[in-house]
């Protein structure tokens, strides 16, 4: 299984840093891949991508806007640069969410084009979802083939337990957010394996599930941004021995 790491949480260091350095940094901290994120980083998309591949980085899975998910062609470009198998939503507005056309039209337009593009189609959680009970967890049955990519952050901000909850959707997860829970959803992240997620038994469920890749995401990091890297990633190495 390959770790990777989620380019939204990178986008201070890659302001500041300039996005070679950044895909550098990833590298030489030991990661396999990154989920890219619909940013060019002023240099275009095309560039971007050669870069992650300078690096010798890859990417199975995705961020991409809902909107570029009912564009065919532009999901066909960032495919074409990024090579990732699995498109993923990453965020709705709550109200569009909660408002069954909306939702409907969004899911099943996003669900053709992937389908046509040979793609996987999945949706990345908040904590709005978890407003009405099983209002995520049911998205795979409504709108098949959708799968879900559940955040264990956003999962533990709910209330919930984030292995059971990976546990009763086994069968509707194509890959996971790793990302650590402090004191509360404003607190900075703890490194990987010091919070509150459990994040070792999830890390564990993943190489149980046969998951391609699992991803480290975090907002604001709890230590320098590199040191937080390579001690997470050294956890998350050690859980799925």
């Amino acid at each position: 299984m390959k770790i990777g790491v989620q380019m939204y949480s990178l986008r201070n260091y890659a302001h500041s840093e300039g996005i070679e350095k950044t895909f550098a940094t990833v590298s030489e901290c030991g990661f396999d891949c990154v989920e890219p994120i619909a940013c060019d980083y002023g240099i275009g998309y095309e560039n971007t991508g050669k870069l992650m591949r300078k690096f010798g980085l890859s990417s199975f899975s995705m961020h991409v806007p809902y909107a570029v998910t009912l564009n065919g062609d532009e999901l066909e470009k960032f495919r074409q640069i990024f090579g990732f198998d699995t498109a993923v939503i990453p965020y709705m507005e709550p109200q569009k969410f909660y408002d069954c056309d909306e939702l409907k039209k969004i899911i099943e337009g996003a669900i053709e084009n992937t389908a046509k593009l040979g793609l996987r189609l999945a949706y990345h959680n908040h904590n709005f979802e978890f407003k009405r009970k099983n209002a995520l967890s049911e998205l795979p049955s409504k709108f098949p083939p959708l799968k879900l990519q559940p955040d264990v952050f956003w999962l533990k901000d709910a209330g919930l337990e984030p292995i059971k909850f990976l546990r009763e959707n086994a069968a509707n997860i194509a890959l996971i957010h790793v990302k650590e829970y402090g004191e509360n959803a404003q607190s900075p992240c703890p490194i990987v394996g010091d919070g509150a997620t459990d994040a070792k038994s999830v890390l564990r469920f993943a190489k149980e599930q046969k998951h391609e890749s699992v991803i480290l995401e975090y907002e604001s990091p709890c230590t320098d941004e590199i040191e937080y890297l390579k001690k997470s990633l050294e956890f998350m190495r050690e859980a799925i021995k």
